[in-house]
């Protein structure tokens, strides 16, 4: 990358898709398994080309934002888990984790039978006539449509992060600010009954009652749908989501490795408070940061408009990753946690903070977090 200590080359992935299954859950299933599939394969192609863009394959990081970091932590579980040739060397994962075991195909049939009745496909068809017919609507209604649909062993019993430490591996994991805040304005339920349907869109079915449970769902049912109440159920909502995918299992996942041996030399926290005024005409939530709002700090976004100010702070963030990203795994954590040292707890995050400072700082979020992931897990 152009004014990198380091030469990066950076490569991005996509999925297709196609399936010649005969039911409606083998479709689900299969679709699932291209998505993993394609991911591995990107990962394989770069190993056996990067050398002809100048990389190194000996040298790979894999990492991803939301959904990415969720998919960069099932890929390493596979790595972890089979006898294939081990591919990544580290991994980023911005503002997710992988918060339970995934759903089964059966607890996914219903949310799939869903969108076919909402195209009205019939239910009795063949599914690869299903699937012919779901690939004949646009993209567009597709997605439009998704968008208001109401529809961990490894990590809990050690062996991910045992698994972690053999390989002498490292991970860049965190969070932004507010991640509450996008979370509770994305597809958010109009009452308490619709909230609990969203959450079996992310969650098993049996978690869902936990979690009503100890957010005191229950307690909200008597809401009148008025605005300000509608306000108050996208804000629990967000809290909920926000708690369920980047919060808890992120520090779930560190305190696993943690307990595991790995020493936070190799668990370079974060949290992101701040961020350029140039980045406001693309946030949904001024002057806040959310879900997202982050881009610039990993990938020097000049274009959004930084002032010489944001360009030097940027710099000093990224001075670390650059190292993490070259395989300079003691200088990265060097520069990470600066001149407090590496801490000897788990409880200690990197942060740029609303002052524009970057320093170390106590998560404070840390003991609300893991008894949380305490009460799940039990």
């Amino acid at each position: 990358m152009k004014n990198s200590t380091a030469n990066i080359v950076a490569q991005t992935m996509s999925a297709r898709w196609y399936s010649g299954a005969s039911e409606a859950w083998k479709i689900w299933a299969r679709l699932c398994w291209q998505l993993w599939l394609h991911g591995r394969l990107d990962i394989e192609w770069s190993y056996d080309n990067i050398h002809l863009f100048g990389g190194n394959p000996e040298n790979i990081t894999l990492g991803g934002p939301s959904a990415g970091s969720y998919s960069t932590q099932f890929q390493l579980c596979h790595e972890f888990n089979y006898a294939v040739k081990p591919l990544i060397k580290r991994v980023i994962q911005y503002s997710n984790a992988i918060p339970a075991q995934p759903k089964s195909i059966e607890e996914s049939q219903e949310a799939f039978d869903g969108l076919l009745e909402a195209f009205h496909i019939p239910l009795e068809l063949g599914g690869a006539e299903k699937l012919r017919k779901l690939r004949a609507i646009p993209a567009e209604d597709l997605m439009d449509l998704i968008m208001k649909l109401e529809t961990y062993d490894q990590i809990r019993d050690g062996r991910f992060a045992r698994k972690f430490k053999e390989r002498d591996m490292a991970i860049i994991i965190g969070e932004v600010e507010k991640e509450e805040l996008l979370y509770g304005a994305t597809n958010p339920p109009s009452s308490v009954d619709a909230l609990s349907v969203q959450l079996n869109n992310y969650y098993p079915t049996s978690q869902v009652a936990l979690i009503r449970e100890m957010y005191g769902l229950s307690k909200l049912a008597g809401l009148s749908g008025d605005a300000e109440d509608l306000a108050e159920l996208h804000e629990l909502y967000g809290k909920v989501v926000a708690d369920g995918q980047v919060y808890v299992p992120s520090r779930a996942l560190v305190q696993s490795l943690f307990e595991n041996g790995v020493g936070m030399e190799r668990i370079l926290r974060y949290r992101l408070s701040w961020r350029p005024k140039g980045t406001d005409r693309i946030a949904m939530f001024c002057p806040e940061v959310t879900h997202s709002d982050d881009t610039w700090a990993w990938w020097y976004s000049k274009r959004y408009g930084f002032e010489a100010s944001d360009c030097a702070i940027a710099q000093a963030w990224l001075a670390p990753v650059s190292a993490f990203f070259a395989g300079d795994l003691d200088k990265a954590s060097s520069l990470w946690w600066g001149a407090s040292g590496v801490p000897q707890c788990p409880r200690r995050q990197r942060a740029l903070q609303k002052t524009q400072e970057v320093g170390t700082i106590d998560d404070d979020r840390w003991d609300r977090c893991m008894g949380i992931g305490g009460a799940v897990k039990a």
